[in-house]
């Protein structure tokens, strides 16, 4: 079952989802429909909140399928293009490992604050 708080929650997702989407950047936070390049928006991690709203951290990858260095150019790009919807400016490099890619494929992840209210 799930509780008006979770609904909430699930719906930050989306909204950041379309964010990053009507920023130019394909994105999902589906993994089973995910196809780089693009953007996942990942589980999040509850980090505080009050009575009346909860903060999360939810990790976004952007990805891309090729390792060359065309690859790392398609990610600044998708990166780039979606700051506006992310509120920071913050990236790492890092891998993005699914089962389709064990060995990992080129993405930078940045960590989105999100305050829920309600």
């Amino acid at each position: 079952m799930i509780t008006q708080p979770a609904n909430a929650v699930i719906s930050a997702l989306d909204d950041l989802v379309a964010a990053i989407q009507a920023a130019g950047c394909p994105c999902t936070r589906n993994p089973d429909e995910f196809q780089p390049p693009g953007a996942i928006v990942t589980a999040p991690t509850f980090v505080g909140g009050t009575l009346s709203a909860l903060t999360v951290n939810v990790p976004v990858y952007f990805v891309t399928p090729d390792t060359g260095q065309a690859g790392v150019d398609e990610i600044i790009g998708l990166y780039l293009a979606a700051t506006p919807a992310l509120g920071t400016r913050d990236a790492v490099t890092t891998l993005w490992v699914s089962p389709l890619n064990p060995d990992g494929l080129p993405a930078y992840v940045v960590s989105v604050t999100i305050t829920i209210e309600g």
